[in-house]
């Protein structure tokens, strides 16, 4: 009988990569979503085609899928027999997806299952999967929480896989590209998510997390720059010799803090960050310039891919001025079809630069790289 993988969030990724992961490794497939005409294109077509960069037989059909509605009260119950259970939806949609996991355990444990069970937040962001486990706990009685850290594991992760823009016949068609990393937290799995094929099950997910978002510093900086200079595609920033060697100076300074916090050596890291910037720079991958600099408020946030590694570089004596390029980029980001950056923009006309980050990140407004990022 096959194991029954939950992918929660139907969209690009969810499809490309993580359902594609699945139906690899033989799992059957069960797409969650909110979007109900998304749900019912799934349940109309059962199947969808991959179509994976850099590859001679490169078109892959993943078949016979079906989906249900995150709202509906069918959700918790597919859960029931689910091996496994793994999030691609935002950041910002985590903690709302805790009552439905909250009723699925509960159901588990009414049901007296004691088959573990792994939730795993695939998204960019730190420690996703512990976010979303400190929303569960506190909707489940005490004995329920035991029964949550008996068999259920919460194993954070880190993904990497560009999904590249396609107009198709088929509406579910996406195409991806040919490299993909996902590594899980080996100390916190409760399950055997060994046959899984592509997964990385690792006691270093954190540097593995830490070294994926802080080369996203590179990434944004390349989006948020070339927006400045009015360009539509990733790969044309990556292309522009002066935005390029702003993000390649920014990683270096990351990955100085990254090798001091690890202890590991600045050349994986640098090596690792190159073969991004080239896959930024693939021009068959139309990564629009204003998709990496969505959300700027979030992602100038204390604790994410600018403030985050220019912070840890500043515990061991580096002052990342080029990480502060960046922050300076983003406040500058206007794109008036972005909500956030609508809001960002209001926020810095009515209290200043200063203020506005110090509310962001929770830093003083004296604080050096506040200075260092808003000083004329």
């Amino acid at each position: 009988m096959k194991k029954k993988a939950i992918v929660i969030g139907a969209g690009q990724i969810g499809r490309g990569f993580i359902g594609e992961r699945f139906d690899a490794s033989g799992y059957q497939i069960v797409f969650m979503d909110a979007v109900q005409d998304l749900i019912d294109e799934i349940n109309r077509e059962k199947e969808y085609r991959v179509i994976i960069l850099g590859e001679e037989d490169n078109n892959r059909m993943v078949r016979g899928v079906r989906a249900v509605s995150s709202l509906g009260e069918e959700a918790p119950r597919e859960i029931l027999d689910a091996s496994v259970v793994t999030t691609a939806v935002g950041p910002n949609v985590i903690p709302k997806l805790a009552p439905m996991l909250a009723k699925a355990v509960q159901l588990r444990m009414k049901n007296n299952v004691t088959a573990p069970l792994d939730i795993i937040a695939c998204e960019n962001m730190d420690g996703a999967s512990t976010k979303l486990y400190n929303s569960v706990v506190p909707l489940l009685s005490e004995e329920e929480r035991k029964y949550l850290d008996q068999y259920v594991g919460f194993p954070d992760a880190e993904v990497s896989r560009i999904v590249v823009p396609i107009h198709a016949e088929k509406k579910l068609t996406v195409k991806v590209e040919k490299y993909m990393e996902w590594a899980i937290d080996s100390t916190k799995v409760k399950g055997d998510l060994s046959d899984v094929n592509g997964l990385n099950i690792t006691p270093h997910v954190d540097a593995y997390v830490k070294r994926k978002i802080y080369t996203l510093t590179g990434h944004a900086i390349l989006g948020y720059m070339g927006f400045q200079k009015g360009l539509n595609y990733i790969w044309q920033a990556a292309s522009d010799e002066e935005i390029f060697t702003a993000a390649y100076r920014a990683l270096y300074e990351c990955g100085q803090a990254w090798s001091h916090q690890y202890q590991l050596p600045l050349e994986e890291f640098m090596e690792y960050s190159s073969y991004m910037l080239v896959r930024f720079a693939d021009q068959r991958i139309l990564d629009s310039c204003t998709r990496p600099c969505r959300e700027p408020i979030r992602k100038l946030s204390a604790t994410e891919r600018f403030f985050g590694p220019a912070l840890k570089a500043m515990e061991y004596g580096i002052r990342p001025v080029n990480i502060v390029n960046g922050i300076r980029a983003a406040l500058k980001y206007s794109y008036e079809n972005d909500s956030e950056a609508v809001k960002l923009q209001q926020m810095i006309a009515e209290k200043g630069a200063a203020a506005t980050l110090s509310e962001i990140t929770g830093l003083p407004e004296d604080h050096e790289l506040i200075r260092m990022s808003t000083e004329d």
